[in-house]
Formats: C-alpha cells, sequence, structure tokens
C-alpha cells in the first residue's frame, strides 16, 4: 500500500475566505460557517485530513474561534469519527495565534497548524511528554514511525511509546495506517501533513 497516495487521495480543504469571510469577529455571525464545518466533517470518509484555510482572513477574536473551529473541534472528538483536521495559516499573523491558541486552551482542545507551509506548530494545551512526542512524529515526515522505531529512537520502553502514540492519534493529531506483519498487524502513524516542515523555533509567533 503506498500510504502516502491513500493519505493524499482523502484531503479535502475548506477555504474561509471563499465563503465570504474576511473577518471572524462576531460570534452570531459564524454559525453558519461552523455548520459547513461540521458538515464537512460528518460527510467525510474515515481517514479523511480536512485543512482549515485561513489564509485572507483579516481579524479573528477568541469567541468567533470558539464559535467555529472550538465547536467543530469538540463535535470530531465526541464522534470518534476517524477523520482528522488541522489549520493552515500565515507566519506573521501574530493576532490569529494568540485568539486560536485562547480559545482552544481554554476548550481543552490541541490542534496542528500548518504555517504557511514552512513551518508546523501545536496550538492549545497538550502534557509536554506528548507534545515533543507529536513533534518527533512530525519531524520525520512521511517517512511514518512504529513504536518499535520510536522505542529505538527515543530510548523509550516500546509499551509506553504505542500508549502515546495511540493518544496522540486519539486526539486527532497524527494519521496511522495499518499493515500486516508475520505475526500479527501494526500501526504506521504518519504527521497530517507536510513532509519538510519545521518546528517553530524559540521567538517565533508559533511558540506555544
Amino acid at each position: 500500500m503506498n500510504t502516502s497516495k491513500r493519505a493524499a487521495d482523502k484531503r479535502r480543504t475548506i477555504v474561509f475566505s471563499r465563503m465570504s469571510i474576511v473577518d471572524m469577529l462576531d460570534r452570531s455571525e459564524m454559525k453558519s460557517l461552523r455548520d459547513h464545518v461540521i458538515a464537512g466533517i460528518e460527510a467525510s470518509e474515515p481517514g479523511t485530513i480536512l485543512c482549515l484555510d485561513l489564509f485572507d482572513i483579516n481579524w479573528i477574536n477568541s469567541s468567533a474561534v470558539d464559535e467555529v473551529i472550538g465547536k467543530a473541534l469538540a463535535h470530531l472528538r465526541k464522534s470518534k469519527l476517524e477523520v482528522f483536521l488541522y489549520l493552515q495559516i500565515e507566519n506573521n499573523s501574530f493576532e490569529h495565534f494568540f485568539n486560536i491558541e485562547r480559545a482552544l486552551r481554554d476548550a481543552d482542545l490541541p490542534l496542528m497548524v500548518n504555517v504557511n507551509n514552512r513551518s508546523f506548530a501545536l496550538i492549545g494545551p497538550l502534557q509536554s511528554y506528548l507534545k515533543d512526542f507529536l513533534f518527533y512524529v512530525y519531524s520525520r515526515g512521511q517517512t511514518g514511525v512504529t513504536s518499535a522505531i520510536a522505542s529505538i529512537d527515543l530510548a523509550i520502553n516500546k509499551h509506553k511509546c504505542s500508549t502515546y502514540l495511540g493518544k496522540l492519534f486519539d486526539l486527532r493529531l497524527i494519521i496511522r495506517v495499518k499493515q500486516t506483519t508475520q505475526v500479527g498487524y501494526e500501526y504506521i502513524y504518519y504527521p497530517l501533513f507536510g513532509t519538510d516542515l519545521m518546528p517553530p523555533a524559540a521567538g517565533e509567533v508559533c511558540k506555544n
């Protein structure tokens, strides 16, 4: 199975600016956008990766973020659907990061961000050990990682690596592909996007 192609075949993008949205400020005006995103989640096949494209959005506040992104993400977590969600955003949008971070942290919802197709970031809360493990998975790109590989690379017990990977998958921060082996099967885990993106450097706006 070509796992990279499999993931690429199930990618969809929702571009907010194409829906006559230039600002995300008025919570009451965001309900139709929220419903559109949730409908996109519900209509997606298992394994679909949804990108919410915030390019060309001028202004954002945390209330509107909670109404659209927060509620859509909460719906996804509650539904247990095997659908994955991430944001695409410009790297100079400090206020965007601040307001999205505030909304998702209050709601206890972590989310991955593709920053201008140059780097990746995590917005929202996540335990430090899981965050470090998450960044390790993303640093490997489409090479993928198994619990056995992670155990060797990081000198961590294989069972613990399997638990960490499972938690990140349950949070829909990474995808996985089931692969048959001689003794059964194993999961290979991949980032939601990018093959050569780098984590944010210290001091950049996307730093957690």
